[in-house]
């Protein structure tokens, strides 16, 4: 019982996903319908990239007979590398615009 209590904390990696998500639709969405948006849209994207982050490392620290869920199946680091390489792709195209303009 001791044992199983120490990883409460890192069960919390789905609704840290699902947060991540919420943010990086809500981020996307703005940007769709303002253009003028699409600017902060790096800054916007950082919430959505830690919390994925977060959600990917609570989720490797627990053992493997807890990781299966009936909500996710999946391992969340896939979710974190798209949202990681989507804010990075967005920095450079901010810092392509700036130096051009």
């Amino acid at each position: 019982m001791k044992d199983l209590r120490r990883y409460e904390k890192y069960e919390k990696y789905e609704p840290l996903q699902m947060i991540a998500m919420l943010i990086a639709l809500a981020a996307l969405g703005v940007t769709l319908k303002i253009p003028d948006f699409s600017a902060a849209l790096p800054f916007a994207m950082l919430p959505a990239t830690v919390c994925a982050g977060v959600s990917a490392y609570f989720h490797s620290r627990l053992p493997k007979s807890k990781k299966c869920s009936p909500f996710s199946r999946c391992h969340p680091m896939s979710f974190f590398i798209v949202v990681l390489l989507g804010n990075v792709l967005a920095f450079l195209e901010l810092a392509i615009k700036l130096r051009q303009g």
